[in-house]
């Protein structure tokens, strides 16, 4: 299946999400398409608190919602400890206090999280009915299978709902598309279509 990735900022607890910028989660998925996660790491880092030379981002445009925007987004994440983080990362990537591990699975919104949870009831739910893996599993590994599941959401409730970072995609996506004169449109894995080509 591969491994899905969030470019994520330890000090600030936020995180970009790929999906929202035209990208698959996996790190090539990421590198190939344009614009996406590379163009977020530029507006996030420039350490630009103003313009002052040609090609320099926009901060004042005739929109002011869009400078407010700019204003928060460009060079937000400046100075602070940045990573792209992978779904199967281990406590031993990054320094033991980080707990690398579970980084990922803290990039999820609130709406998720909840989602997360009814999913994992509705799956305990099918697995006493004997209406989910009845016919591969056994009754003591259906037994293991709902004591995994009830585990994952003690932990859902004690851990991940505190610790939930803050997407920023959507500041980050209004700069790429002022920046670059376009949209992105869709749902979910968005695309993004230019104005005028």
């Amino acid at each position: 299946m591969g491994q899905y990735w969030m470019v994520v900022n330890l000090d600030k607890k936020e995180f970009v999400n790929p999906h929202k910028l035209g990208c698959g989660l996996k790190l090539w998925e990421q590198l190939a398409n344009s614009p996406g996660t590379g163009q977020a790491l530029l507006i996030l880092q420039a350490a630009m608190p103003e313009a002052r030379g040609g090609g320099d981002f926009t901060l004042d445009s005739d929109n002011e919602e869009y400078n407010e925007i700019a204003e928060r987004t460009i060079g937000r994440w400046v100075g602070d400890r940045v990573v792209v983080i992978g779904d199967y990362a281990a406590d031993s990537d990054l320094p033991r206090r980080q707990k690398a591990s579970k980084i990922y699975s803290y990039c999820m919104s609130k709406e998720d999280w909840k989602e997360n949870i009814r999913n994992m009831y509705r799956d305990i739910k099918k697995l006493k009915a004997g209406t989910m893996y009845s016919n591969v599993l056994s009754p003591v590994a259906v037994s293991e299978r709902i004591k995994e599941i009830e585990d994952r959401i003690a932990s859902y409730k004690s851990d991940l709902w505190y610790n939930l970072y803050t997407d920023v995609s959507d500041d980050v996506a209004k700069v790429i598309e002022h920046e670059l004169d376009g949209k992105y449109v869709g749902d979910g894995w968005k695309d993004f279509k230019y104005n005028n080509r």
